[in-house]
This record gives C-alpha cells, structure tokens and sequence, in this order.
C-alpha cells in the first residue's frame, strides 16, 4: 500500500467512530479483526498523533490500544 496525504487526511477529518470504523476495515484487510467499539477518546488521540506523525504518540503505544481492542478468538 501506498502512503497518500490526501487520503491520510480525509481520515482524520473523520469523528471517532467513523475513523474506527476504517481502522477496522483497513485490519480486517491485514487479516485480523478488532472490537467494534472505538478506544476511549484520549487513546484515540494517541492513535490521531500518530497518524498525523505528531504528539507523544508513538508506534508501541499505538499497537497496545489496538492490541488491547483486538477480538479474541
């Protein structure tokens, strides 16, 4: 896949819950899936800082809140 700024923010332009919904659908392409429901709002700030490439966030923190949101089974 391809990095493309126009699309990355259009993501961002995103609510929550629709960001999630992508973040979901871009998972499930990788072959795994993750819980319906969003992260709390300040971890889905996490994961914005990381995407816009700012913040504290970083790419640990960011795979421990989709890993903690991940579907068992």
């Amino acid at each position: 896949m391809k990095f493309d700024p126009a699309m990355m923010q259009a993501l961002l332009s995103l609510d929550d819950a629709a960001l999630w919904q992508k973040i979901r659908q871009i998972a499930a392409q990788g072959g795994f899936s993750i819980s319906e429901t969003p992260p709390p709002p300040a971890e889905m700030a996490k994961l914005r800082a990381l995407m816009q490439g700012s913040g504290q966030a970083d790419v640990a923190s960011a795979m421990q809140t989709l890993a903690h949101y991940r579907k068992k089974g």
